[in-house]
């Protein structure tokens, strides 16, 4: 499960990371079948290579890795003042190609500290001012401009309201200090490459636009005003519980907007595993990316989430109009993300004490997938399958119609998840039959991996 796991993991250094340790505990099993020993094996060297083409090569690191110098050049998020002065009022990026048909404006403005006290700033400056790149005169945050609410009488000006913001905010520890800059690249990428090691467990970058905001694998996305962008950090010791992140950030920010006024009854659903859905259509999306670092993991959570801008597909305030007439114009960026960190920090709370366990049946009743039929293969090998929740790894879960259970992971190399799923045949219980409860249990009963013989694609969907 373990090596499967890594199939849900992007970072090639944490790849490994999961690899080196659930090696070590294969040797620790007291007994293992010949076919599952040598399947665990197979899995564990495939990704040892991997570590070697790619994560222990110091050389192809500095070539190849997203935090690459001479990359960061072209990509940063607070990328110069002469780079950002090419940006066009069309939204055009010279250097990157990127265009979009909303108006982007010329004034990226400066880096901005935020914080809503006093220690909270000067324990970021204090950090800030340790890092090398602090030093360097030409970067935009070496200039950062700061405050505190608690003494400063004003805020800077600022297409967001960070007064009404802080005043929704009811958290003990997360968003409390905010980065901010008016126009990004990215976000993620800010706050990966500058802020991943700092030590403020919940610190938040915002911005109103960003031209390359961080999509799954390499893609990039533009999102214009209207879009609430953001990404924040948090750190995670345990290796098993990193690709649950995402879920427990999904099931937050549906949570959240369920209770601003008149949102109760709109139809927001989450698809698995990263993107939420409204009225069917996808209005926002989630990025988690690591770094192991003094025996923990550095995330950084990347979220793009439509509430004010209607184009290409629909968003939160038009969903609230929708059940509501006149009420979506209550419906604000910062009421939305003051609702998300209000409603994540006690299920982070939870998670880390308590695991994913005790939140999926939160987190089944508010996704798309319950009953989702599911043809895996083509032709006559097609299979209808109907999923049922996750299984104890994290994956889909489904059902054959001769009862036989499944295990549906992504085959690693599809845009849509549902567009390429791997299926594994997993054990029924001792009658035959599906346990009551369906989601992430124990593994007793669980098949081991014999061969990858009959692994089928997914060949098409039916239902939502």
């Amino acid at each position: 499960d373990s090596l499967k796991m890594t199939k849900l993991i992007e970072n090639t250094e944490e790849k490994q990371a999961v690899v080196v340790e659930a090696t070590a505990k294969l040797t620790q099993l007291p007994s293992l079948d010949e076919t599952t020993l040598k399947m665990a094996k197979m899995t564990s060297t495939e990704f040892s290579e991997v570590a070697k083409m790619n994560s222990i090569n110091a050389a192809k690191i500095t070539k190849m890795s997203t935090i690459d110098a001479a990359k960061m050049s072209k990509m940063s998020s607070i990328d110069t003042t002469a780079k950002m002065a090419k940006l066009t009022k069309t939204g055009k990026n010279e250097d990157m190609g990127a265009s979009s048909a909303v108006p982007m404006s010329d004034d990226a403005g400066p880096v901005e500290l935020i914080c809503t006290t006093a220690t909270a700033k000067d324990k970021i400056l204090a950090w800030m001012s340790n890092q090398t790149w602090f030093q360097d005169k030409h970067n935009p945050l070496s200039n950062i401009r700061s405050v505190s609410l608690d003494q400063d009488q004003t805020v800077p000006s600022a297409l967001f309201d960070f007064r009404a913001f802080f005043g929704h905010l009811k958290t003990e520890q997360y968003a409390h200090s905010v980065i901010y800059r008016r126009l990004m690249q990215s976000t993620q990428t800010l706050l990966a490459q500058y802020f991943s090691a700092a030590p403020i467990e919940g610190l938040l970058c915002l911005s109103d636009e960003q031209l390359s905001g961080k999509g799954r694998g390499s893609n990039k996305w533009e999102s214009p005003l209207g879009c609430l962008l953001y990404s924040f950090k948090c750190r995670e010791p345990d290796a098993m519980k990193l690709p649950f992140l995402q879920y427990i950030v999904s099931l937050a920010l549906v949570h959240g907007i369920k209770t601003l006024p008149s949102a109760q009854d709109i139809d927001i659903r989450i698809k698995w595993p990263n993107d939420i859905y409204g009225d069917g259509m996808k209005i926002g999306g989630i990025l988690c990316q690591s770094a192991y670092s003094e025996g923990a993991y550095d995330v950084v959570v990347g979220i793009g989430l439509n509430v004010t801008n209607d184009k290409p597909t629909t968003c939160l305030s038009a969903l609230v109009d929708k059940v509501c007439p006149g009420a979506g114009a209550a419906v604000t960026r910062e009421r939305v993300l003051a609702a998300f960190f209000t409603a994540l920090e006690p299920k982070m709370r939870a998670f880390t004490s308590e695991g994913f366990q005790q939140l999926v049946p939160e987190y089944l009743k508010h996704w798309l997938h319950t009953d989702q039929e599911v043809i895996v293969g083509t032709g006559d090998e097609a299979t209808p399958v109907v999923i049922k929740g996750l299984t104890d790894a994290g994956f889909l879960l489904a059902v054959g119609k001769d009862g036989a259970r499944f295990e549906l992971h992504p085959d690693g190399n599809s845009l849509d998840f549902f567009a390429g799923l791997i299926k594994k045949k997993l054990a029924t219980n001792a009658v035959g039959q599906l346990p009551e409860e369906v989601g992430i249990g124990g593994r007793k009963g669980r098949l081991p991996i014999g061969s990858s013989k009959g692994r089928l694609p997914i060949g098409s969907l039916k239902g939502r």
